[in-house]
């Protein structure tokens, strides 16, 4: 088990399935659409309604978290014992990032004994991609490399013009970032 809890917020573009499933917390974001406040979820449904209302006119506004709900956010995972690493998206894009730094002063003198690190990624979104977590292991080839790196781009994902997934990250001039997991060669 970890001695540290990483976290992070709705806006790291992750979805809450995965979020979930490797006990990543986050504090949500709000917007606003027709008056009415919404929470980003992390849902994969709810950002295709958003995208669609937005093709169809409907106008969106963002709002900041404030240091408050930071603060809120901050101790809950403290209470843990943990320490904490959160990753926001860069204070050069959002002024949640100043909320989020005056939160962990008020961090570090409730919890002297633990570390929090804010960590500003210098980043809103690293744009439509795969995220690939990948094990590679003795024995593997050329081949076997050449064949997932084809795989991969070749993979029809991501959504076309009538929201059918028929696009490959090639197509859409995607990224994909690789992750090393070698805990995926290990035997069950």
């Amino acid at each position: 088990m970890a001695d540290f809890i990483v976290a992070t917020a709705s806006t790291a573009d992750l979805p809450r399935e995965f979020l979930e499933e490797h006990d990543v917390p986050f504090i949500s974001y709000t917007y606003i659409m027709n008056e009415e406040l919404y929470e980003d979820a992390c849902r994969e449904e709810t950002k295709n309604e958003v995208y669609k209302k937005m093709r169809s006119g409907v106008g969106l506004t963002t709002s900041m978290i404030n240091t408050y709900s930071y603060i809120e956010f901050f101790e809950k995972l403290m209470d843990t014992g943990k320490d904490v690493i959160f990753l926001d998206m860069s204070q050069k894009l959002s002024t949640s990032y100043i909320s989020a730094a005056e939160a962990t002063e008020h961090i570090h003198q409730k919890y002297p004994n633990q570390r929090f690190y804010n960590v500003d990624t210098r980043c809103v979104s690293g744009g439509l991609g795969l995220l690939v977590f990948l094990g590679i292991e003795e024995g593997d080839s050329r081949t076997d490399a050449d064949y997932i790196c084809s795989k991969t781009i070749g993979l029809r994902v991501f959504d076309d013009a009538e929201g059918v997934p028929n696009l490959s990250v090639e197509e859409i001039g995607g990224s994909v970032l690789i992750v090393s997991q070698f805990t995926l060669c290990a035997d069950a």
